[in-house]
């Protein structure tokens, strides 16, 4: 799927593949290190390119998980995906996770990106999707709920960085009340 953000850059949203795995990797080390929103330091990304080829592997097939990149002319500039659990009762449910270089923020990407994750949930018979947030993080919590996600609850202190405590939201969203 192409998209056009707001500057003009032209994107290719696609499923991750794992010739990818060495890009994901490198694009994800430096997400971290521009980012104190997502649930690790800088050093405790320690994912080797052989590992994520395995996940990307597994996922191709997967009826549960789903990895996407969002492609600017052969660099990976974002890293999307939602996963499952097989077990029957909880199989409906996924918990969606979403990366973008911060040279890519506010340009329309994760809007893009959401809707992709949204449809191929959809498609693989996903009923919930589910993330989680740091309570201060007002431009990501904006993008959820343009797209149809609502908070369900509060995890008080969900998040423990540079010393202060932050509360952690809850979100979901739930195709029945959105597609």
């Amino acid at each position: 799927m192409k998209t056009v953000l707001k500057n003009g850059t032209e994107i290719v949203i696609r499923q991750a593949e794992p010739e990818d795995a060495k890009a994901i990797v490198e694009t994800m080390a430096l997400i971290i290190s521009q980012t104190k929103n997502l649930g690790r330091e800088p050093d405790e990304w320690n994912k080797t390119v052989e590992e994520e080829t395995a996940i990307l592997n597994r996922f191709k097939d997967s009826v549960d998980d789903y990895m996407a990149v969002a492609d600017d002319d052969g660099h990976i500039v974002a890293v999307a995906s939602f996963h499952g659990r097989p077990l029957k009762r909880l199989r409906h449910r996924v918990n969606l996770g979403i990366s973008i270089l911060k040279a890519y923020h506010h340009q329309g990407l994760g809007t893009a990106l959401m809707k992709h994750l949204l449809q191929q949930a959809k498609r693989m018979g996903k009923h919930t999707v589910e993330l989680e947030v740091r309570a201060d993080n007002v431009h990501a919590i904006e993008l959820y709920k343009k797209v149809g996600f609502v908070i369900e609850g509060v995890k008080k202190q969900g998040f423990y960085v540079d010393g202060d405590y932050i509360d952690e939201l809850m979100m979901a969203y739930y195709m029945e009340d959105n597609l």
